[in-house]
């Protein structure tokens, strides 16, 4: 391990401790219930009710609605994209699912991108859809986190806030200012921010290149800043107008933790007693450390076939420090911007990376649902070692009952059961069978050109109708 990069971490999680405790204060004393701000006043001139209180029935309706209006404003904007303005390239509306895909995506705050955004994408589908949803889907995230807070913290649970004025509070006092601060700032580092159609530059052989720009800065900034991820462009933080100097790239790679970060700092203020969420600031803070330098490790040691270090599919721009700490933080709180390739990370470095999703994402993890499925650990945890040593099961002064930790066991057990699901749907479904293969799906139904693959070819188009007995044939014939 070089001094270079432990000077860097340690500057990094020092900024990154001063502004989180901040950063965390400011986020305690906005949502002090009771205060009635401007923006409440506002939104019940528009008919909203951002002041009083809501049960969680109530919160859950506000947040469902929400999002289902969300979804369908932004399914429409991409499938219809060619309608709107801000399209100077003439981009296409996309086809339904693809739609479909990248709207689910966005609005959970997963952001997984199934398209390259320089040539799929208009700037109104960029900056009115796919930026917009990057703030309000890390402001449903916090708002759930301080409902969820404000039960753990009160005697008597009836009501836990109002989710019209959570999610005003912390887009436009919280998201909106830190996201202007970085967007400027990666302005002057040289990030492109212009309506502007592609730049037609001629190259040393001479020949013609467009240079793809747009709106650029404004939505890497909420993406770094909301833990969303979804680039601009399609190489992500890897891209030189995404990701230009080592300093901008230091930059985002404190802010993808910046607002898990300020949350855990939140929940410490915010406890009876401060003490009570050290752990789970700690906790997070060893696991994240840990991950971090066993992945430089592995990434240093390189391969031991050519006696290098893994730097196929890293940026060289960047060193391995920077990749390792980019790779460990952005799976770490669900953030899923990259300046190295994951694929090309060393096995080891990979399997951190897995870990940190696999866990749910809950080392400090993506902008409030990191820390409150963190909490469902320590409700779990807490109730197994009341029942070894024979007490009741309490945590803040709240009995932990059966309902509790069967929520909780569902939250645990769903992602995985999905997964497993989904995955294998996936494997006995032709065109899931394809990715199988370096060849395309219309050449693997080609029975002439493929023989191998008979059981895909005359298997209906249906699911369920493929058996998994015909998968080992498939793998070793590939």
């Amino acid at each position: 391990m070089t001094s270079d990069a432990m000077i860097l971490w340690a500057v990094y999680f020092f900024i990154l401790s001063i502004l989180g405790i901040l950063i965390g204060k400011a986020m305690t004393i906005l949502f002090k219930e009771g205060v009635v701000r401007i923006e409440d006043k506002i939104l019940r001139l528009l008919k909203i009710d951002a002041i009083s209180s809501m049960n969680w029935k109530e919160y859950l309706f506000a947040i469902i609605v929400f999002n289902l209006f969300g979804f369908i404003f932004l399914q429409v904007i991409l499938m219809f994209q060619d309608w709107f303005p801000l399209n100077p390239e003439g981009k296409n509306g996309l086809p339904f699912w693809m739609a479909f895909n990248i709207t689910s995506s966005f609005i959970t705050n997963t952001n997984w991108q199934n398209y390259a955004g320089e040539s799929t994408l208009s700037y109104f589908s960029q900056m009115m859809g796919l930026t917009v949803q990057n703030y309000l889907s890390a402001a449903t995230g916090v708002a759930v986190l301080i409902a969820f807070i404000r039960s753990l913290v009160k005697k008597e649970v009836s009501k836990i806030g109002n989710f019209w004025s959570d999610i005003t509070h912390f887009t436009l006092r919280i998201l909106l200012p830190l996201s202007f601060i970085l967007a400027l700032f990666l302005i002057y580092q040289g990030v492109p921010q212009t309506f502007n159609s592609s730049v037609g530059i001629k190259t040393l052989e001479g020949k013609e290149l467009k240079v793809p720009v747009g709106p650029v800065a404004s939505q890497i900034a909420i993406k770094m800043n909301g833990t969303n991820g979804g680039g601009f462009y399609n190489a992500n933080a890897a891209h030189p107008y995404e990701n230009p100097t080592p300093l901008a790239n230091f930059v985002q790679l404190v802010s993808i933790l910046l607002i898990p970060v300020s949350c855990a700092f939140m929940l410490i203020f915010m406890l009876p007693r401060k003490k009570d969420g050290l752990p789970i600031l700690g906790v997070m803070t060893v696991m994240l450390l840990i991950g971090v330098v066993l992945s430089y490790f592995a990434q240093k040691q390189g391969n031991p076939m050519v006696q290098m270090a893994f730097l196929e599919g890293t940026e060289t721009r960047f060193s391995l420090a920077e990749c390792s700490l980019w790779s460990v933080a952005t799976t770490a709180v669900s953030n899923g911007s990259v300046n190295c390739m994951h694929s090309s990370l060393s096995p080891l470095a990979q399997m951190i990376a897995l870990f940190n999703m696999m866990t749910g994402e809950v080392i400090f993890g993506g902008a409030g649902c990191g820390l409150y499925g963190m909490l469902l650990y320590v409700l779990m945890t807490v109730f197994l070692a009341g029942l070894m040593v024979g007490r009741t099961p309490e945590y803040l002064g709240k009995k932990i009952e059966s309902k509790e930790i069967i929520c909780a066991s569902f939250a645990f057990l769903a992602p995985g059961l999905l997964n497993l699901i989904f995955s294998a749907w996936a494997l006995n479904y032709r065109l899931g069978l394809s990715s199988l293969s370096q060849w395309s799906i219309p050449s693997i139904l080609d029975k002439k050109s493929y023989p191998l693959y008979p059981s895909v070819i005359t298997t209906p188009l249906n699911p369920f109708s493929i058996s998994f007995a015909t998968l080992p044939d498939l793998v070793a014939s590939n």
